[in-house]
């Protein structure tokens, strides 16, 4: 089910997925410390993640303008420099794209997004799509 769930919000007719340049460290260093899975099951996520992250994502390169967005956002919730970065460019990207969600599932990433008004998705809490 969870799959299927995933599939569908990732590979959605008309879906797009633009990725952080940093996810290209954040994800990896998420499955490796907190999936509690196996070291080669984990091996084949990544090798998912990496085939998935050049042939489907468009990737958002960190510029000047998201590092001085990130410290406003560091002050003001508190986030880790990884996540302000990544809510930065979210935040940048939402002002060009319409329907963007913040696809996350680090709470205090989440609340800080929807205190800022993005609209936001945790994937490991999706059973269905509405």
């Amino acid at each position: 089910m969870g799959s299927d769930v995933a599939r569908a919000l990732f590979y959605g007719p008309g879906h797009r997925l633009y990725v952080s340049w940093l996810s290209l460290t954040e994800v990896p260093s998420a499955l490796y410390r907190k999936s509690g899975i196996p070291r080669s099951q984990t091996d084949v996520l990544l090798i998912r993640f990496m085939t998935d992250y050049e042939q489907r994502c468009d990737e958002i390169r960190l510029s000047d303008h998201h590092a001085l967005l990130a410290l406003d956002l560091i002050k003001q919730h508190a986030l880790t420099s990884a996540d302000a970065l990544i809510l930065a460019q979210t935040l940048r990207l939402a002002q060009r794209i319409r329907r963007l969600i913040l696809v996350a599932s680090d709470e205090k990433m989440l609340a800080a997004a929807r205190r800022e008004n993005l609209p936001t998705t945790d994937p490991t809490q999706l059973k269905y799509l509405p």
